[in-house]
């Protein structure tokens, strides 16, 4: 079946009609600076005319295009990796008269044994429990920090 003209131009009618009434119920809003024709600017105050008799307040032709609907695009900031090294923490001599021997566990406190070469004794130390007068500070993978009156004494650990 052909469509004829008549059928044609009632489907023009009717699509010009449909978009007419989109734009009726959803109107498209520009936000257009208003210039107060007095002076040429947005505050009305004379300060922001250059000598030429133009706002001084337009920097360049993106200023111009926002008064004809045109939007800036956003740049979104990506912050770049900066590469730096942190601060070299300086890394004690371990103590040589100071050693630890090994380890025991007692009611699921583990305790480290040592042997002190300064008063010639051994010390069984836990974090939290001093012996001695000698308190176990920190335990990492590769070392201990022990602290006896006020002194800290780096240890290898074995």
């Amino acid at each position: 079946m052909k469509p004829t003209v008549k059928s044609v131009t009632k489907l023009v009618i009717l699509s010009i009609t449909a978009i007419l009434l989109l734009f009726l119920i959803f109107p498209y809003s520009v936000n257009i600076p208003r210039f107060n024709t007095n002076t040429g600017n947005e505050n009305g105050d004379q300060n922001n005319i250059d000598m030429n008799g133009r706002d001084a307040d337009l920097e360049g032709p993106d200023d111009v295009a926002v008064m004809f609907g045109w939007i800036k695009p956003i740049v979104r900031y990506t912050p770049t990796p900066t590469r730096f090294s942190p601060p070299a923490t300086p890394t004690p001599g371990y103590d040589k008269k100071i050693y630890h021997i090994g380890y025991v566990t007692r009611n699921k406190i583990q305790y480290y044994i040592f042997k002190d070469n300064y008063g010639e004794t051994t010390v069984t130390l836990a974090l939290g429990y001093p012996e001695k007068g000698w308190t176990l500070v920190s335990v990492t993978d590769t070392s201990f920090v022990l602290r006896k009156d006020s002194k800290r004494f780096y240890v290898k650990r074995n």
